[in-house]
């Protein structure tokens, strides 16, 4: 029971993880479109923000690669392949 509920702890994180990178992502974003930071403090924001968007891609594969592998799993992706052609 006790990894059960680490398990779960460990995902819920994850989500908040991502969930909190992809908001410090929209205020970087927001800091730099001011314009009103200096060099420095544009460059580490720059920095921060290339940082941000390679964790959450390394996160979303990582996840879409789970969903795929489930979906072959189920047949589900054939099935999704088969309605596209349509």
């Amino acid at each position: 029971m006790r990894s059960r509920s680490k398990t779960k702890k460990s995902n819920s994180l994850r989500s908040e993880t991502i969930e909190s990178r992809l908001r410090r992502l929209d205020k970087i974003v927001e800091q730099l479109g001011e314009g009103e930071a200096d060099l420095y403090r544009a460059k580490s924001l720059y920095e921060e923000g290339m940082a941000l968007v390679k964790e959450c891609r390394t996160e979303l594969n990582n996840s879409r690669g789970i969903v795929e592998k489930l979906n072959r799993a189920t047949g589900r992706l054939e099935l999704l392949e088969k309605e596209g052609a349509e």
